[in-house]
């Protein structure tokens, strides 16, 4: 029996310890590395940073999420990454030098999606950090879309 309970208890770390791709925070660790602030103020951001509409950018920020996504695309579609069920859920190696993220990986799947953040990180410091999330308007008269959008009326 207990030697039961040992087994069921190692299979969990047996599973999470094999997979290489089960993280997310490593986008808002460089984030503070070159900016010095949260990636938060982008996670809603614009029309692309959003997912409302990918295709419909609103700025420079939203264009930098534009690139950012067809970059994770390609890794998919290019099979860059076959062995990983999405680049976003890679934890790769990196590091921060002189407020610069500098990736460093034998795997080239997970330096291949480090990099696409890397870059990503480097177009946002191109623009002033957000102090107010611009929302998107094109919604295309889907009311789901206009909601996630921030237009629905308040009654």
């Amino acid at each position: 029996m207990i030697s039961l309970l040992l087994l069921l208890l190692t299979i969990p770390l047996t599973v999470t310890s094999s997979s290489q791709c089960n993280v997310l925070y490593q986008l808002d660790d460089m984030s503070y590395c070159k900016l010095g602030q949260p990636f938060d103020a982008y996670r809603y951001y614009g029309c692309s940073c959003s997912g409302i509409s990918p295709d419909k950018p609103i700025d420079g920020i939203d264009r930098c999420c534009q690139w950012h996504s067809q970059c994770y695309n390609y890794l998919i579609t290019s099979k860059k990454c076959e062995n990983a069920n999405s680049p976003f859920f890679c934890l790769y190696k990196w590091e921060c030098v002189y407020q610069q993220p500098a990736c460093n990986n034998d795997n080239k799947c997970l330096q291949s999606v480090c990099q696409c953040d890397e870059q990503f990180i480097n177009c946002l410091a191109k623009y002033p950090y957000p102090i107010i999330t611009r929302k998107c308007q094109y919604y295309d008269g889907d009311p789901v879309l206009k909601v996630l959008a921030g237009g629905a009326n308040k009654h």
